[in-house]
């Protein structure tokens, strides 16, 4: 979790590395808390919105990380790009699986399906 200045926030810049925001509602006479009392009260929802799941393993980041690599990769190869809108869609899918909450077995699934795309193009080329 990334947490901005009291004063204001996050820039756009550091809101673009992170995979998703909140804002805390504060009173329009005190519209900002300080690091404590935000980390107080997004960890507390946070806890309340907790499941277990026995037996679910979600990706850890670099392994998030890695599918969208994998993906970014084949949509290249497959002459998906038009101008100069890789950035923004690797952002968009980053932030779609991210807070998707994938486990291991369904990245690797996705992981397995982006590899075989360019290769089916391939193929229907020769």
């Amino acid at each position: 979790m990334v947490f901005g200045r009291e004063s204001d926030g996050l820039t756009d810049e550091e809101l673009n590395l992170c995979d998703a925001a909140v804002r805390i509602p504060a009173n329009d006479q005190f519209p900002s808390l300080n690091l404590a009392q935000a980390v107080q009260v997004l960890t507390y929802a946070l806890r309340c919105g907790l499941k277990p799941s026995a037996g679910y393993s979600t990706v850890t980041r670099k392994e998030l990380d890695g599918l969208v690599t994998v993906l970014m990769e084949g949509f290249e190869e497959i002459g998906f790009f038009k101008l100069d809108e890789r950035e923004e869609v690797h952002r968009f899918y980053r932030d779609i699986f991210a807070r998707s909450g994938l486990s291991r077995r369904e990245s690797e699934r996705l992981r397995k399906m982006f590899v075989k795309i360019p290769r089916l193009k391939h193929r229907e080329e020769k």
